[in-house]
């Protein structure tokens, strides 16, 4: 470094970055050999690149450097530097080209725009690029350009641009462009998605021009809008889904509707649903979708609604397939209709030897728990000792979900020797089994809601007096999971704060974490997001802490308070992911203020801290680009590459220096946005860090 800086000295600038060069090779993350580099490559000038990579190199290795915002001045001149003699130099290529005569040698036009177009838009010079693009003779050559413009608009967060700049394309359909538009499409809709935006999301579907991307992007539409709790534009963006997609889509919006006690839309949506299934072509199909529309219409508890659709999907087919003849039974059995259910059930067939019964098994056990959800215990018992005698090959398959659900079934019907037996040499109890077999067994058959109610207090009940706690825990949470579910918001919140109390005497490991966050959930849930912090700072296991408070960070967003959202983050454990949440919780705000701008601001330096990978090292990632600089001398010294080529080759024909010229500038305003990305990474990560620190 020594011959380097002596050469400095004396202004000898090429010599100096010579030596400097090869000093670098030695010791290739010292700050201060970068920055002498750079600063004699600044000095030299027609180096603007090279000197930019090599001031970031030296910021990364000395963040606290005394003349660090003078260098990061310098870099900020050395930029516009950059971007303005890229404009010069595409500007003069043009003039250049205006000046030659019509069908001079050795010069393709069109291909000269196309890549100038390309080389604008890497600038950034959007205006520019579509106005080189347009004069394009080619359609194909002028199609690709604007293709690729629309790409850059893109990058750069100008979503509506790139999308008008997509309606110049002609020729949609054309196989080399079509998958790069498409891929554009995307990502035009997923940045109006991920920035609130469903307006416009909503828009730039109906400008696809292929019906298999549309209909992805339409069920993401309405998962956000779902999101949101727009449950009308939901449903009727539903429609514009094909036949077999929509069905899924209704489930998704009742299941959410239910969940906000919003009943009476939840059955619409589920009416909307049936008419869908009942509409299918192909026989099964439809007899399949009809029971799936039951079975969302049985976890609302809705019996009438339950025995219709089976009835309807009975009458659907021909032949009712023999494996669904137990879900037949089986709903049948929940609605509180025993006789068509066991009468359905005996129509099952118990001769196929690789089933061993089990399609039959299954129909009588849920008659069983149905009977003892009505209270007919002696009825239940009979069924589940039939069950016990014809099918013992189910009962001894072990360790099957079949023990595990009859084991339910004999501690529910009170047949504790039976039950003894079965569970020879496990290490549950009696007391145990039976608080369990409620939830399990009786609850799921329970049709009528206060009944069920009744069951969950009585399994609430049991678990309080469990002696293994941790057991306990987990009933309750159980429990109140099921209140929740039910719209019994004060029970819900009693049995939380019971289970609350009973997890002080319980042992700390992964189990008692698993039901503290989902209590912490509940709470958030319910509304008590103050009390959801106070549970979830009590996990011990910091990745499953982390994952309460995000879940703590939506609700904070929901409601707008960046205060709480900033404190929260501050929470997590992981303070890299953090800073892309606390960016990503700052786009949800400004989409739920309808401020796009803003929102698209945060979630791209959200993806750029996501693009910073684990331990990233930014000494080592700049002097790598310096590297690369190096490595392509046209760009340190295209300037002088430029004249002397002008110079040397008068006699050459015009064509030859333009193709030179135009390839050069492409290269180079590629490779400066390269650049630019790296830097918005590093600033993104750089802020991140000052900000934690000024917090702390």
């Amino acid at each position: 470094m020594a011959r380097g800086l002596a050469a400095a000295r004396q202004q000898e600038w090429p010599l100096a970055i010579k030596h400097l060069t090869e000093a670098r090779k030695i010791a290739p993350t010292d700050p201060q050999v970068a920055f002498n580099l750079a600063l004699a490559c600044d000095k030299a000038g027609s180096r603007e690149l090279l000197a930019i990579t090599l001031y970031r190199t030296y910021l990364a290795g000395a963040p606290e450097a005394a003349n660090a915002n003078q260098v990061g001045q310098r870099i900020l001149e050395l930029e516009v530097q950059t971007e303005a003699g890229v404009a010069k130099l595409i500007r003069k290529i043009k003039e250049m080209v205006a000046a030659l005569p019509e069908g001079a040698a050795m010069i393709n036009r069109d291909s000269t725009d196309s890549f100038l177009s390309y080389a604008e838009s890497q600038m950034g010079d959007f205006e520019g690029a579509l106005k080189t693009a347009a004069l394009l003779a080619d359609s194909k050559s002028r199609d690709t350009a604007y293709w690729y413009a629309a790409s850059r608009q893109v990058e750069h967060g100008e979503l509506e641009d790139s999308a008008r700049t997509l309606s110049k394309v002609a020729n949609k359909q054309d196989s080399d462009v079509q998958g790069n538009i498409s891929s554009i499409y995307d990502g035009i809709f997923e940045g109006q998605l991920s920035i609130g935006n469903l307006v416009g999301a909503k828009e730039i579907i109906a400008q696809m021009p292929w019906d298999n991307r549309k209909t992805t992007a339409y069920q993401s539409l309405i998962d956000a809008l779902v999101k949101v709790r727009v449950f009308k534009e939901a449903t009727d963006t539903v429609a514009l889904l094909p036949e077999e997609k929509r069905l899924s889509s209704l489930k998704k919006i009742a299941r959410t509707q239910w969940e906000r006690g919003d009943r009476s839309g939840c059955f619409q949506a589920l009416l909307l649903a049936r008419k869908v299934a009942a509409g299918l072509s192909d026989e099964v199909k439809r007899f399949e979708a009809l029971l799936d529309v039951a079975e969302e219409h049985r976890s609302f508890r809705d019996k009438a609604g339950v025995l219709e659709l089976v009835e309807q999907a009975k009458s659907s087919v021909s032949k009712i397939p023999d494996d669904q003849m137990r879900q037949l039974s089986r709903f049948c059995a929940w609605a509180g209709d025993l006789k068509e259910a066991k009468r359905l059930a005996e129509l099952i067939p118990d001769t196929d030897e690789s089933r061993k019964g089990k399609w039959k098994w299954w129909a009588y056990l849920w008659i069983a728990a149905s009977q003892a959800a009505a209270g007919e215990k002696n009825a239940a018992r009979e069924t589940v000792a039939m069950m016990m005698s014809s099918f013992p090959e189910v009962q001894n398959d072990r360790p099957g979900s079949e023990s595990f659900y009859l084991a339910n079934a004999l501690a529910a019907v009170d047949l504790d020797e039976q039950l003894r037996l079965l569970l020879a040499g496990t290490a549950w109890k009696i007391d145990q089994m039976k608080a369990l077999s409620l939830m399990n067994f009786i609850y799921p058959a329970q049709a009528d809601r206060d009944a069920a109610l009744q069951v969950l207090r009585q399994v609430k009940d049991m678990a309080l007096k469990l002696s293994d706690k941790g057991q306990g825990l987990s009933l309750l949470a159980n429990v109140a999971m099921f209140c929740i579910f039910n719209g019994n918001t004060r029970e819900a919140q009693d049995t939380m704060s019971q289970a609350l109390a009973l997890s002080l005497d319980v042992p700390e490991d992964k189990t008692k974490d698993l039901y503290l966050g989902a209590i912490s959930g509940y709470q958030s849930k319910l509304g008590d997001v103050e009390g959801a912090v106070g549970t979830a700072a009590r996990i011990a296991d910091a990745e499953r802490r982390d994952y309460a408070y995000r879940r703590i960070l939506e609700a904070y967003v929901s409601t707008g308070d960046i205060t709480k959202v900033r404190s929260t983050i501050g929470r997590l454990s992981k303070k890299d992911s953090a800073g892309a949440t606390y960016y990503d919780s700052m786009a949800d705000i400004h989409a739920a203020r309808k401020e796009f701008k803003e929102a698209a601001k945060a979630r791209l330096s959200a993806k750029l801290l996501r693009g910073i990978p684990a331990g990233f090292d930014e000494c080592k990632a700049w002097s790598a680009m310096a590297d690369r600089c190096l490595a392509n001398r046209v760009f340190s010294d295209f300037q002088g590459y430029w004249e002397g080529y002008t110079t040397e080759h008068k006699h050459m024909p015009p064509g030859f220096l333009i193709d030179g010229l135009r390839d050069s500038v492409f290269e180079m305003a590629k490779f400066y946005r390269e650049l630019r990305n790296e830097e918005k990474k590093w600033q993104a990560n750089r802020s991140w860090r000052q900000q934690c620190l000024a917090e702390k």
